[in-house]
């Protein structure tokens, strides 16, 4: 479980590295939408935004089921932001 209260850089990095593995299955996932002009490194790097945006908004009374289940969801938002951000994409689209 993540804790509300503030979190050492060491414990962010514990978790990312915890949780790392999902952004790039997260990424596989989503490949066949890829724009072009995107590498996938950097779909790596928006996945792992999405993943450190919520593991600095998890809520302390959250299970490490609900954390996976939200932090799925986030890195999924960040890397459709970055493709919508590098390409022709409308909200629509995704």
């Amino acid at each position: 479980m993540v804790k509300a209260t503030r979190l050492s850089p060491a414990e962010e990095n514990l978790l990312i590295e915890k949780y790392g593995p999902m952004v790039r299955r997260v990424a596989q996932s989503l490949r066949a939408m890829k724009p072009s002009v995107l590498e996938q490194e950097d779909v790596i790097q928006d996945g792992m935004i999405g993943l450190l945006r919520a593991i600095r908004s998890n809520r302390e009374e959250s299970s490490d089921a609900q954390f996976v289940s939200f932090a799925g969801i986030s890195i999924r938002g960040a890397i459709i932001d970055g493709y919508r951000a590098a390409g022709d994409i409308s909200r629509d689209e995704y």
